[in-house]
Order: C-alpha cells, then sequence, then structure tokens
C-alpha cells in the first residue's frame, strides 16, 4: 500500500511539479551550504590556526593585524562577487526581443537549432518554444533560455550568462587570490614552526620532555 501511495504521488500530475520544484530546491541549497562550507573552511582555517596560533608561536605577532586585512579583503570581494553572481539575473530573454519578434511578422528568419554554431542567426527553442538569438540556449535546471549561455553553475546555484558572467569570473578570481595569498603567507612561518618541533624533537631525551619544550608547547598551545 505504501509504494502504491508513492507511485500515485510520483504520477499524479498535481503533484508532479511540486515535487520537481522541491527536488531543484533542495539541490541548490545543497550546493549552496557546500559553498559557504568552503568559504568558512578557508577563513576559519586561516584565521584560527595560523594567525592565532602559528604566528604568535613563532614570534610575529606583529604580521597578524596587515596579513588579516589583506586576506579578508580579498575574500569580502569574493563574497560580494559571489553574492551577486547568484542573484543576478542570467540573462533571460527580454520582453522586448519577444515584442520584437511578435512584430516583425515573420521578416526575422527563424533556423532549427543544430549542434553547430549558427553564428548571427535567430534559431526556435525546442523546449520552451520560442525564437531566441545568437548565443541563446536553454537551461534545463532553470527551464529558460539563458542569453550568451555558458553553463549552469551548481555552487552558485544560478546559470552563468550575459548579465552575471563577470561577477562569476570575480568570484573565482577573487577566490583564487585568496587561497594563494593564505598558502604563500603560511608557509615560511608554518616551515619554521614545524622546523622547531623537529629541533625539539631530536634534542629530547624522553616523550616528556617533548610535551615540556618550548617551541612544541608554543604551537600547540592555546594562545593567551
Amino acid at each position: 500500500a505504501f509504494h502504491s501511495c508513492v507511485f500515485w504521488v510520483v504520477e499524479d500530475p498535481a503533484m508532479a511539479a511540486p515535487l520537481a520544484q522541491l527536488g531543484v530546491f533542495l539541490r541548490r541549497t545543497g550546493y549552496m551550504i557546500g559553498s559557504m562550507c568552503l568559504f568558512t573552511f578557508l577563513i576559519v582555517g586561516y584565521d584560527y590556526i595560523f594567525l592565532g596560533r602559528v604566528l604568535p608561536g613563532v614570534g610575529k605577532a606583529d604580521m597578524i593585524l596587515p596579513l588579516s586585512i589583506v586576506f579578508h579583503s580579498i575574500v569580502a570581494l569574493a563574497l560580494g562577487a559571489f553574492f551577486r553572481a547568484n542573484r543576478a539575473d542570467p540573462g533571460k530573454l527580454p520582453v522586448k526581443w519577444q515584442h520584437f519578434v511578435a512584430s516583425s511578422r515573420g521578416k526575422v528568419p527563424i533556423l532549427v537549432p543544430q549542434d553547430a554554431w549558427q553564428p548571427a542567426k535567430a534559431t526556435m527553442c525546442r523546449r520552451c518554444r520560442w525564437p531566441r538569438p545568437e548565443r541563446a540556449h536553454h537551461c534545463r535546471f532553470c527551464d529558460a533560455c539563458i542569453l550568451r549561455y555558458d553553463h549552469h553553475c551548481p555552487w552558485i546555484a544560478n546559470c552563468v550568462g550575459f548579465h552575471n558572467h563577470k561577477f562569476f569570473l570575480q568570484a573565482m578570481a577573487y577566490g583564487a587570490i585568496a587561497a594563494f595569498f593564505a598558502l604563500l603567507s603560511m608557509l615560511p612561518s608554518c616551515f619554521q614552526a614545524l622546523w622547531a618541533m623537529v629541533q625539539s624533537f631530536l634534542a629530547i631525551q624522553n616523550l616528556g620532555d617533548f610535551f615540556n619544550s618550548f617551541a612544541a608547547w608554543k604551537v600547540l598551545r592555546p594562545c593567551d
């Protein structure tokens, strides 16, 4: 009886559309949560581990403020571009284009879409059954034709098209710069801390001396 009820809900046209919308919402929400987790991991890892523990442990506490300002400025630019790419209209067919095609009365040639590029030609969308200009394609996730369609990016839960392509590239560029800045700024101090721990380990006589050694204790203990 349970399986029959499930099949009835899926096959019922009145329930199929809400279930499909629910699936799209959950998929988009999941990817957005994943994107936020990546940003959170980058920020918390850099702030808590490197700025909060490593730098004070190797005697470079004076570098915390300048590195923090530069890093968080780049991350803020990345987050701003990310949310603009997520919230912006990627470039759905404007109403004025539909009015233009309707008023042309057949003067605009509408071709059948092909796999090859059709420059300077309007084509008929097979899904929404509406003429679209060059380089516009139908996104099956957004269920709309997008101007200068690039791809549907699940991580921003939006298409990348005419109106948000710049924001998408900015988010990727600023995110990469933030990651490389964090990596390059961490390497010297992290190597210094690791080398100090190796030297302390080589100099110990027993396990208790290792945990009481200055360099290892300064790196591992919480900052006062």
